[in-house]
């Protein structure tokens, strides 16, 4: 990934950031952040460094990437936590998580990739596009063409086995939240539409002084305007149905 550096070992990809590791007398310890891609999850890792706590991408347990099995690489604090290798830091640890209409967020991933800045052609978003052939600029950007051709790709990838592409952010949401035999892992889970207060309510349940209030590090809702899920083609939503229908069916989302 971008601004990143790479090493081997073993079969292992390890990525090592700029970032400094995790303070050891964090006072997170008891409560730790399962970072499902493309849920705000970036804004309450930022929100955790104000507070010197070290969730997701800033834990130096799951800062570097993980070889997945079907040959792509995604960084650790992406990787759900049944499937991810030792170390595990999720291990006798207190879990919280962020849910959202599946829907939703399939589109925030699109507009997340389309909206990286710079020169596109040494962007996120085209990386993405020529490394996992996920069709995101197939089409011109944030038309309506381009967001279904996007969905369609890259649920069809995820049905013929490619299923970590784009870094796991294509993953089902419950698989960050149940074990293989469908017990909860993930002890605290908060939807994205009940957010900042019930961010806010459980860190101070938690005796936790952080606090959300109109923080929001990652805010695409001024790209692509007026493209939303309503522009989801029949085929989109349908391949959606059938990748994600854990996450609407067990997380209570429409799936109309």
């Amino acid at each position: 990934l971008p601004g990143l550096r790479y090493r081997l070992v073993g079969v292992r990809a390890q990525e090592v950031s700029s970032r400094p590791p995790a303070s050891s007398d964090s006072p997170s310890d008891d409560l730790f952040f399962i970072h499902i891609p493309k849920n705000g999850g970036t804004s309450i890792e930022q929100i955790g460094q104000n507070y010197n706590i070290s969730w997701g991408s800033y834990a130096e347990e799951i800062s570097f990437a993980q070889l997945m099995p079907d040959g792509n690489t995604c960084t650790r604090f992406h990787v759900p936590p049944r499937e991810l290798s030792s170390p595990n830091p999720y291990i006798g640890k207190r879990s919280f998580c962020v849910t959202r209409n599946p829907f939703d967020r399939m589109v925030s991933e699109y507009k997340f990739l389309i909206a990286m800045p710079g020169d596109y052609s040494r962007s996120l978003g085209f990386e993405y596009y020529t490394r996992y052939r996920n069709g995101l600029l197939t089409y011109p950007p944030c038309s309506v063409e381009g967001l279904s051709h996007f969905v369609v790709t890259s649920t069809t990838a995820f049905q013929q086995g490619r299923r970590y592409i784009d870094n796991c952010h294509n993953l089902p949401q419950s698989e960050y939240i149940y074990d293989e035999s469908g017990n909860q892992i993930c002890d605290d889970i908060l939807r994205l539409e009940d957010l900042p207060e019930a961010f806010d309510k459980l860190m101070e349940e938690h005796g936790n002084a952080a606090r959300m209030g109109a923080t929001q590090a990652l805010d695409t809702s001024g790209v692509c305007p007026g493209l939303g899920v309503g522009d989801l083609s029949v085929e989109a939503k349908q391949l959606m149905r059938e990748v994600y229908g854990d996450d609407f069916k067990r997380l209570n989302y429409s799936s109309t």
